[in-house]
């Protein structure tokens, strides 16, 4: 591993560690600081980002005398007219890509989310395969939810004191079932997952990296890179913090 890689892994792993230091210490000095280096190298990285890509999907389509791309080009063009005494402009390219992206994907939403959930349910399919067992039972499941909701609202007086009071209640108590499974699972498989993963990108394979590139280059270079790693932020945090409260202090105090 090269230096400057070394570097910017532990200067990173230095960051992370101011991010999350803000659930232990709200609005603190570290955290500001890598907040507004964060939304900096966004801001950055987006305009460049940003040029590249205007330059390969219009720039040059057109100069090449591709003149349809002109369409798309003013419409996009239009959306900052909201920067202008012109706003009413932005309007019609808000208008032209909210139409196009609602009929794109609308169709096709409804039909792998709607359509072709309820005739599996119906022909009692799990997994693509015909059940016998748990397909009946999402099916009665899908029923009694349904009627949950279509009789809780306009005839909520009748039906939740009436004979369908026990079928109402079987049908919350799935939904219960399902929102607790759905919530357990996040927490449990995706939660710890994310944590497990945010431990060993940024704690264990640094240290790894290090110890590897410690043994590789020598004491001479890679305690320096370590010191730089952790040193860099840590002089940026007293900066901003001299910066955002003594001189501030100071000016304000002069004011006054």
């Amino acid at each position: 591993m090269e230096s400057f890689e070394m570097f910017l892994m532990l200067f990173g792993s230095s960051l992370f560690v101011g991010v999350f230091a803000h659930f232990l210490w709200p609005d603190n000095r570290f955290y500001v600081f890598c907040e507004n280096l964060y939304i900096g190298g966004v801001a950055g990285y987006s305009v460049i980002a940003l040029s590249k890509s205007l330059n390969s999907t219009a720039i040059i389509p057109i100069m090449s005398g591709n003149w349809l791309i002109l369409v798309p080009t003013l419409i996009g063009i239009l959306m900052f007219a909201r920067f202008t005494k012109y706003t009413w402009l932005s309007r019609y390219a808000i208008a032209t890509l909210a139409g196009l992206g609602l009929g794109v994907s609308l169709g096709p939403t409804i039909q792998t989310q709607v359509i072709d959930c309820i005739t599996m349910t119906a022909r009692f399919q799990v997994g693509g395969r015909t059940d016998y067992i748990w397909g009946p039972f999402i099916f009665v499941s899908f029923m009694l939810v349904a009627v949950y909701y279509l009789y809780s609202i306009a005839f909520s007086s009748s039906i939740h004191t009436g004979k369908l009071k026990p079928v109402l209640k079987l049908g919350r108590l799935l939904m219960y079932f399902v929102f607790g499974n759905m919530f357990g699972w996040i927490i449990v498989q995706d939660g710890f997952t994310i944590l497990s993963r945010i431990a060993v990108e940024q704690f264990r394979n640094p240290y790894i990296a290090f110890m590897l590139f410690l043994e590789e280059a020598g004491a001479g270079v890679a305690i320096p890179i370590l010191v730089a790693g952790i040193g860099i932020p840590a002089a940026g945090v007293a900066i901003h913090f001299l910066y955002t409260d003594v001189l501030r202090g100071k000016r304000k105090s002069e004011l006054n």
